[in-house]
């Protein structure tokens, strides 16, 4: 990937689950308790001052080596961000939570009289158009 990340890792960065297992710690940093609906952004600042991914930053020589989504079962690093997820909506449509928790980080709402232009309207670019067009107001997840 061009940004760099490590091989071998466990893939999937558009996470979504169920929280099987936490400690009282986890719970309270992350606001789940087991059997939560979630979704995880990929991105974490982690204790040391770095920027990890979810799916392409976690060797699987590391800990567990679950730090990705296609794994089973998932390893939540301290300084995630895990968001409660309905249930009554299939997970494969809300992976998008994770290209919405980006462009709502990424870009600023547009302001009147300003154009917006989306090159490449996959997930992140449709995402980008509902976070700088809809702002506070864009859909819950």
């Amino acid at each position: 990937m061009p940004s760099g990340g490590v091989f071998p890792t466990v893939p999937g960065h558009e996470i979504v689950g169920r929280i099987e297992q936490i400690s009282p710690a986890a719970a309270a940093e992350f606001s789940v308790q087991e059997g939560d609906r979630v979704g995880v952004r990929s991105y974490v600042a982690t204790a040391d001052g770095r920027s990890r991914v979810y799916g392409f930053g976690f060797p699987v020589d590391e800990a567990s080596g679950l730090f990705g989504g296609y794994a089973d079962y998932m390893e939540l690093v301290p300084g995630s961000e895990v968001q409660k997820l309905r249930d009554d909506l299939p997970a494969t449509e809300l992976t998008v939570y994770e290209c919405l928790s980006n462009s709502a980080t990424f870009v600023r709402p547009a302001e009147p009289g300003e154009s917006l232009l989306v090159l490449g309207p996959g997930h992140m670019g449709v995402t980008a158009s509902l976070a700088v067009v809809g702002g506070a107001r864009g859909p819950r997840l």
